[in-house]
């Protein structure tokens, strides 16, 4: 893989990771799209340099938010050790934790459907279109929450919806 198509990878995965766009598949897209035959014949060495980008992430997402995972961490442990959610901290983390569980079910059970007959470009591309139109109906609906109003039954729609991003 040249350095270039490397930098360009890198800058795709960093901007696409935080935004509600899928950040693998444009590291399936960009490629394509280019017609970049680095990793060809050589899947282990593309899961390798995608899991680098994605680690690479992971720890510059981390480093950021430190003092927050911090602090909700601490407060997840505490309310371990009192037996009690009443701590907005400690409710938020158990939830965010919580909304990670059917991702990981999903992933974890249909990992080898998911890159085989969903990371095909044309089946990545319409469902970032359907996305784009998912995220466009749920910009005009109207309401406003807090995070205080973020519920067990939110934490499962969320990671349904990581789910289906998969």
């Amino acid at each position: 893989m040249s350095i270039l198509h490397a930098i360009i990878l890198g800058i795709a995965q960093g901007l696409t990771e935080f935004l509600p766009i899928s950040s693998s598949g444009h590291l399936i897209l960009i490629p394509d799209l280019f017609r970049w035959n680095d990793f060809a014949g050589s899947e282990s060495l593309n899961k390798a340099f995608d899991v680098a980008l994605h680690l690479g992430t992971l720890v510059g997402a981390s480093w950021y938010f430190r003092h927050d995972l911090a602090r909700y961490i601490a407060a997840a442990a505490r309310s371990l050790k009192l037996r009690s959610l009443k701590d907005p901290d400690a409710r938020l983390a158990w939830l965010l934790l919580a909304s990670a569980v059917p991702a990981a079910i999903i992933g974890a059970l249909f990992s080898s459907v998911i890159e085989k007959k969903l990371g095909q470009p044309v089946v990545i591309g319409a469902m970032l279109i359907a996305g784009a139109l998912l995220l466009w109906w749920a910009d005009r609906q109207s309401g406003k929450r807090s995070i205080e109003e973020f519920q067990l039954r939110d934490a499962g729609v969320m990671g349904l919806a990581q789910a289906i991003a998969l």
